[in-house]
């Protein structure tokens, strides 16, 4: 499957309903999507992003982190003038002491939005962030494409299946994709971590094993 147009069309073969479900497969494929995404670290999933510190914001220790944010990797601050990149640790938040000023050398995460900085910066820091993110549900358009169409489009059906099968009144298709989904999953699983090891990349987290 090269799009996600091609992929709709075959959860309509697999339906065999017509068009009955055209206008809820975006959201039942996203829901599958987010649960396979939630239960494991993908490769694809890897992002990296550059922030800038506004020293007039209100509070410049809270950076707002990008859609779909999932976890940090790490993070790095790079002042006006170059030099040696800081490397932030993650601390924990209650230790946290508002309003002290100086270099940051730690971060917290408030509910997967924010970037709090253990101090308050002086100068306008760059923010190198490496992290993974969730997809978002505007890169289901039907022009578009994604790592797992070519990887994972089977385990994919599977799932979308199952998620459709209440909506459908179709109980059957629970025991006939379960264990679809299930193989799926651990083939996926298995191609993720042959790609980062083909690609000389530590592997940085994620649950292990196969979700359902």
């Amino acid at each position: 499957m090269e799009n996600w147009g091609e992929f709709y069309e075959s959860l309509r073969v697999e339906c065999n309903k017509g068009n009955l479900f055209d206008s809820i497969f975006q959201e039942k494929t996203f829901q599958a999507l987010r649960s396979i995404e939630q239960n494991w670290t993908y490769h694809w999933m890897e992002q990296y992003a550059k922030l800038q510190i506004d020293l007039s914001a209100d509070n410049p220790q809270v950076i707002t982190l990008p859609a779909g944010f999932k976890q940090v990797k790490s993070i790095k601050l790079v002042g006006p003038d170059g030099g040696e990149p800081i490397n932030l640790v993650e601390i924990n938040a209650e230790s946290f002491v508002p309003g002290e000023s100086g270099v940051p050398g730690g971060y917290f995460i408030q509910g997967a939005k924010y970037l709090w900085l253990d101090k308050n910066p002086k100068e306008a820091y760059t923010v190198h962030l490496f992290y993974d993110r969730f997809t978002l549900k505007e890169e289901l358009e039907e022009t578009l494409t994604h790592p797992i169409l070519e990887n994972g489009g089977a385990t994919l059906v599977a799932a979308t299946m199952l998620n459709l099968s209440p909506t459908a009144r179709e109980p059957s298709w629970i025991e006939t994709y379960t264990p679809i989904y299930q193989t799926g999953l651990h083939t996926l699983h298995v191609w993720d971590e042959e790609s980062r090891m083909a690609d000389n990349v530590v592997v940085f987290g994620g649950g292990g094993g196969a979700a359902g």
